[in-house]
Order: structure tokens, then sequence, then C-alpha cells
């Protein structure tokens, strides 16, 4: 008996040290503007529930800049950037950074709006000569810029300074700047204390979101960018099914009321799939950044996007991985 204990203790020792260790998969967690379904795919354990089918687990990092997921990507220490503006996109693919789109995120128009600094009683055209504080080459200054040739206006007109979102917002409330370039729950704050949406990006640009992985590990990891894209796709089913339950996780991540992150919801427009649409948005962006000399021309956006179930829709001739 000890004998054959002992020759099991043996084998199970042997299986142990052959087997394939669990890889970790590194992915940026970015719930601003208001990516629900990303809120939901961490705090259910849908991600980890799907990658756990292929021997794989996943770390979470809090990158919310579209630059700064680039740069981790290019480091080799982030494997997929959950959510990205084409901006972003468009301008790190220009610079040589091999990265691709795998899906969808959202539509969020109305997520993304120029706000007036307390007791403004103006327009767009009245910030001529005046200080625009938001972050520099996101889709936020694209949005300005749009706003302002709307106007017939140019961003020379205004003073823009260079400051990420939290930033910009103290730099509203405490007058330094009069206007700013604002996002979800930072536009209900600064209209809480008394400021004025100037304008959205509604009717000046068609902002996407979109999931992003490098060529790399698309081209290495299929099974695991499916089980990704599947993972999205639960969390919204999760959001459609549960609602009530899905905005109170938003609602605690953003610090609003649950009201206000119903609002937010039906503002982001959130998606899965990568439409037609999307891909006009993607060329009229590219074009947008080239015309104000935020990015130099001659990229191919066609090549920015891998072959996967949330993509097929576009890419008729690319095969999907699955």
């Amino acid at each position: 008996m000890k004998k054959i204990l002992a020759l099991s203790a043996l084998l199970f020792a042997s299986f142990s040290s052959t087997a394939t260790p669990e890889k970790t998969v590194n992915v940026t967690y970015v719930p601003t503007p208001f990516n629900l379904q990303l809120m939901v795919m961490r705090d259910q354990g849908l991600l980890d529930a799907e990658f756990a089918k292929h021997n794989a687990k996943v770390e979470w990092h809090k990158i919310s800049s579209g630059v700064h997921q680039a740069k981790a990507m290019a480091a080799g220490s982030v494997d997929i950037a959950s959510v990205m503006n084409t901006s972003s996109l468009l301008m790190a693919a220009r610079e040589g950074n091999n990265i691709k789109v795998i899906a969808n995120v959202a539509r969020p128009a109305k997520v993304f709006a120029l706000v007036g600094k307390a007791g403004g009683d103006g327009d767009v055209t009245d910030l001529k000569g005046k200080k625009i504080a938001g972050a520099k080459g996101t889709v936020v200054q694209q949005m300005l810029i749009a706003q302002l040739h709307n106007n017939d206006m140019h961003q020379r007109d205004v003073t823009f300074i260079n400051m990420g979102t939290p930033k910009a917002f103290n730099a509203l409330m405490a007058g330094s700047v009069d206007a700013a370039l604002l996002t979800s729950s930072f536009i209900f704050k600064a209209q809480d204390a008394g400021a004025k949406v100037l304008a959205t990006a509604q009717g000046h640009i068609s902002p996407i979101l979109v999931s992003v992985t490098t060529d790399k590990f698309a081209q290495e990891n299929p099974a695991l960018v499916e089980a990704y894209i599947t993972a999205q796709k639960k969390a919204l089913a999760f959001i459609a099914d549960h609602q009530d339950q899905a905005l109170d996780v938003g609602a605690k991540e953003h610090g609003v009321s649950k009201a206000q992150a119903s609002d937010l919801l039906q503002w982001s427009a959130l998606t899965a799939n990568i439409e037609q649409q999307d891909m006009n948005a993607l060329v009229a962006d590219e074009q947008f950044l080239v015309e104000n000399n935020l990015m130099r021309a001659g990229l191919d956006v066609s090549t920015l996007i891998a072959p996967t179930s949330a993509t097929q829709h576009v890419a008729p001739s690319i095969e999907s991985h699955i």
C-alpha cells in the first residue's frame, strides 16, 4: 500500500512539474468616461471566468490615458488596453506602435463636454481669447477644435492649457480657467457647482472607444482575445438583464447618484461590435488629426483592425480566429 501511495505521489509530482503554468494577462481598467461593461466585468469576475477556461488569469492595471496605455503596451507591461479613444489609437499607431483594435466599447458623444465656469452666461463664441483646460492629444481636444471650427474659430483663438480631466475640473472650480473639457461624472459635478455645459461632442465629432491589443498578442493568443470579447458581451447582457445592480456598481465607482449613473449609461451608447459607421468615423478622425497637425499623414486605418468575432462586420475579407 505504501508503495502504491509513493508511486501516486511521484506521478502527481511529475504531472505538476510538466503542467503549463497559468498565464497572466495584463489588462487596463478604465472606468471613465462611463464604461459600465468593464466595471461589471471586474465586479462580477466575468473576465476571470473566461480566462480561467484557457489557464489564464487577469491582472488589472488602472491606466486611463490612451497615450499611457499605448506606452505600456509598447513596453510589454500591458497586453490589452480595455478602453482607448481613437485619437490616442491613431496617433500611437502613426508613431510606430503596432497595435490592433479587437472590439468596440462605446459611441459616447454625450459624455464629452466643453464646460464654462460658474457664473458664465455665454456660448462657445464667447471663449475667444479665454483659457480652456483639457487633455492634449485626446478626443476632448479633437472635440474642442471641432466645436471652435463650427463656430468660425480656431484653436489659436483660445489659450489651450494641457491637463488631465481631474486637474482641468479643479482648475475650472478654482476659476483659474474659463472653460474645461470634461467627461462623465465631472460634468455633473461641475453643473452641481453652477458651471454650464456649452457643448458636447454630439454634432461635432463621432467619438468611439475601442479595445486594443498588440499585433503580437493578437497573433499569439487568439483564444484569449476571444475570451476577452466574450466577457465583454456577457457584461453587456448582465447590464441589460440586471440594470439596477449594474448601475449600483457604476454609481459607486464614479461617486454619483444612481439617477446620474443611469443618465451616463444612456449617454455612453455601449456596444461591442465594430460596424461600418465606426470605420467611417475612424477614417474621419484620421483626416481631422492630420488636417489640424495633430498627427502625420500616411496611416492606413484599415490595417488597425484585428480579425476577431467583434470586427468581422467590417472585415469580410479577413477570416476570424475562431
